[in-house]
């Protein structure tokens, strides 16, 4: 599969990385765990992220520390919403700035710095330093937005419905 994020073509970002295969980050972010709180990850991943590469609508902003992924964002830009819609950074290369240089990427990308950001309520205590930095506002807690029971915390909303 082609790659996508820096050294995009179509200028996702700055050509200042190799590009990146789609399947490396959903290998990556599956066996890191992020698809357990999203339900058909999967599904999200190849049925919508990878065609919005293709179509310029979504962007994979890549990471890589000693020639490895280290992080990813994963971005949505269209004329009703700019999410940043995933950031990860492996754990082995937390604390050393990737999540602010990809949140930095993403948002130039986006072309906003309050973009649409929603944290699972498990996770959110591993974000309260960067949103604090971003100057979010406060979140909007959202009960079952995107799993039965569970509280996922919404920034800079409001969610567009069905529109992952």
């Amino acid at each position: 599969m082609k790659g996508f994020g820096v050294g995009d073509p179509r200028g996702c970002v700055p050509a200042t990385l190799p590009p990146v295969d789609p399947s490396d980050v959903f290998d990556a972010l599956e066996s890191a765990g992020v698809a357990a709180f999203y339900p058909d990850f999967r599904g999200w991943f190849f049925g919508r992220v990878v065609p919005g590469l293709r179509s310029g609508e979504r962007c994979i902003v890549p990471a890589f520390t000693d020639g490895m992924l280290a992080g990813v964002a994963i971005c949505k830009r269209t004329a009703a919403e700019r999410k940043l819609s995933t950031l990860w950074v492996r754990d082995v290369s937390r604390n050393r700035g990737i999540s602010v240089d990809l949140a930095h990427e993403a948002f130039a990308w986006l072309g906003s710095w309050q973009p649409l950001f929603t944290v699972p309520e498990e996770r959110i205590g591993e974000f309260h330093g960067l949103i604090r930095a971003w100057s979010f506002p406060e979140a909007i807690a959202h009960r079952d937005l995107y799993r039965s029971g569970r509280v996922e915390h919404v920034f800079n909303g409001p969610i567009v419905k069905d529109a992952h």
